[in-house]
């Protein structure tokens, strides 16, 4: 994306370190997962890795690629998916699988403009 440019994970992980959450706050990370992009056990070790002590008082959530026409990611198998997390807590991260539902577009799936 164009914003990373200037605004690469290397400032926002020293903007995160800068900002010093208060008592009980807590950051809560998005990261999705694409099939054959991002989803193997060595990025898994990478994002703990970047996460550092954030890992252990912070929310991760892990958020499978919703599908669609317009894209051509997809989204990874389901053991993929459960592995990449277990690896994750292993390190010590709190991980959520976020999920979306039958008949629930979910995030910016949403936003998508169909092909006609």
């Amino acid at each position: 994306m164009p914003v990373n440019r200037v605004w690469n994970l290397a400032r926002l992980r020293e903007a995160l370190d800068a900002w010093g959450p208060r008592r009980n706050e807590k950051f809560t990370f998005e990261y999705v997962l694409l099939a054959g992009e991002n989803d193997t056990a060595e990025d898994a070790d990478r994002l703990a890795d970047w996460l550092g002590d954030l890992r252990r008082s912070h929310n991760l959530n892990l958020i499978p690629m919703n599908e669609h026409a317009a894209s051509d990611f997809h989204e990874p198998a389901e053991a993929r998916i459960q592995a990449f997390a277990g690896r994750l807590k292993a390190h010590g991260c709190f991980v959520t699988v976020r999920r979306s539902g039958p008949g629930r577009a979910g995030g910016l799936r949403a936003l998508v403009k169909e092909k006609p």
